[in-house]
């Protein structure tokens, strides 16, 4: 995917075995598109989490932490 937006999109209308998330991409950043996945998982009843795994250059402890958040 070139952007969250489409990542969010994908998510929406197909199933994956892990999403390997960027945090910094056009759009929607990876914390947004984290999110909005979770939200739609949640309204699907029975639809299993998918892991998600942030990818980022960024090493200070509030970006892990941010990103922790995002996905739950």
């Amino acid at each position: 995917m070139e952007n969250g937006a489409q990542a969010v999109d994908a998510m929406q209308t197909g199933t994956f075995d892990v999403v390997l998330m960027d945090t910094q991409m056009p759009v929607m950043d990876g914390l947004a598109a984290t999110r909005a996945i979770r939200r739609h998982e949640e309204s699907c009843a029975g639809r299993p989490r998918t892991p998600i795994v942030m990818l980022s250059a960024n090493a200070m402890s509030h970006h892990r932490l941010d990103a922790l958040a995002a996905g739950r």
